[in-house]
């Protein structure tokens, strides 16, 4: 749910009737679901992305949604605004992977933390800074 509780996102597979359907970010009108309604239709979030997401996270002031994405034999975070948009690419990354993407919900400023790993690094736990473009590592265990 979004902080505000307006709007639960959820990672849907549509049914097209192809082998291969890409995991896609929709967004659901809370506001308007009762027990006898009819099943809601959602904004589709990142159906211009043409990769399918893994995870996501929405931002602590509910405007805009990080998603991990394989991309080029990388898992790279991706942006979305919550009211719908174009999805960008939050920064370029010449190695690694994140996973396990979360977001404090209660932090003054966006805090954004997950797993980073590479063929030649181990995963460590970082703080992901999408302004700065880059990671820095809050774990150091190998």
């Amino acid at each position: 749910f979004s902080a505000d509780g307006r709007r639960l996102l959820a990672l849907v597979e549509r049914r097209t009737g192809q082998v291969y359907t890409r995991s896609e970010l929709g967004a659901f009108d809370w506001t308007r679901a009762t027990a006898a309604s009819q099943p809601l239709e959602p904004t589709w979030l990142t159906r211009s992305l043409d990769r399918s997401l893994t995870t996501f996270a929405i931002g602590a002031d509910s405007r805009t949604v990080y998603a991990l994405a394989e991309e080029a034999g990388h898992e790279k975070l991706f942006a979305v605004p919550l009211g719908g948009g174009a999805v960008r690419l939050a920064f370029e990354m010449d190695s690694g992977a994140y996973t396990n993407l979360a977001i404090a919900q209660r932090a003054p400023r966006a805090v954004l933390v997950g797993n980073w790993e590479s063929a030649t690094r181990p995963p460590e736990v970082v703080r992901i800074d999408p302004a700065a473009g880059r990671h820095q590592a809050l774990s150091d265990f190998n």
